[in-house]
């Protein structure tokens, strides 16, 4: 399937070199025929996607799962919010930035250094992505979290300001195995607390089931834009053939 895709699109990168001022409107059919290529391409790595975290939910035990998620988190950010497609090439900055966690990871206490599994960053989207790994089974209060996010988000502004780009946004993401106490007391107060250090919080529990449904909703509703295209086409068709 995806090597009969391919075939069209370059079918329709060489159409492109007969465009000229007399056949505009065959570009204009090459524009209409590059966006369902595209969603054919995208609907079926979407496909897989399902596929994939379907697997892993029903057939990896909980404890294996999280390992799984450990590993691949980083350069699958889709996992995480499917508009991150994929981690852009930034191995410079991983350097620097890496240099920067070691730096802040330095000034952190015992407590907090036993709680933190892994943190790493990623360039997606536009954003400065940091993702932060807690142990599974450690409690962090969301104070705490937002005092070690802030330690590590004013590094990460000042390092942005010395490269002369403090405008480019930075989010956390803090991947936990138990929502914080004070979750359930209130639960404002948690986001609110978590926005003022742009934060968001995900457990490994609920990732996997927050992603399949994501990427659902996107399959679900191509499949009305498809049926009413459908639709539409054959009017067309019908006006064509009867002349009107």
């Amino acid at each position: 399937m995806f090597a009969f895709e391919f075939y069209r699109a370059h079918q329709n990168l060489e159409a492109l070199e007969s465009i000229n001022d007399t056949n505009l409107s065959a570009a204009f059919d090459l524009f209409q025929e590059l966006d369902s290529l595209e969603a054919n391409l995208y609907g079926q790595i979407v496909q897989q996607r399902i596929a994939v975290i379907r697997t892993l939910q029903e057939r990896v035990e909980e404890n294996a799962k999280e390992k799984v998620i450990q590993e691949y988190i980083y350069d699958h950010l889709w996992l995480l919010d499917p508009a991150w497609e994929r981690a852009e090439a930034t191995e410079y900055m991983e350097r620097r930035v890496g240099k920067l966690f070691e730096e802040v990871s330095a000034s952190l206490n015992e407590g907090e250094r036993l709680a933190r599994l892994d943190i790493g960053y990623r360039e997606t989207a536009g954003k400065h992505v940091i993702v932060e790994l807690k142990r599974p089974g450690r409690s962090i209060s969301v104070f705490e979290l937002s005092a070690q996010i802030n330690k590590y988000r004013s590094g990460m502004k000042k390092f942005l300001q010395d490269l002369g780009r403090p405008h480019e946004p930075v989010e956390f993401v803090c991947l936990l195995g138990q929502r914080q106490s004070e979750w359930n007391d209130d639960p404002k107060l948690v986001e609110n607390n978590l926005e003022t250090v742009s934060a968001r919080i995900k457990l490994y529990e609920e990732l996997l089931e927050h992603a399949f449904r994501a990427y659902k909703d996107y399959l679900d509703s191509r499949k009305f834009v498809d049926r009413l295209q459908e639709v539409i086409k054959a009017i067309d068709d019908y006006e064509s053939e009867n002349g009107t």
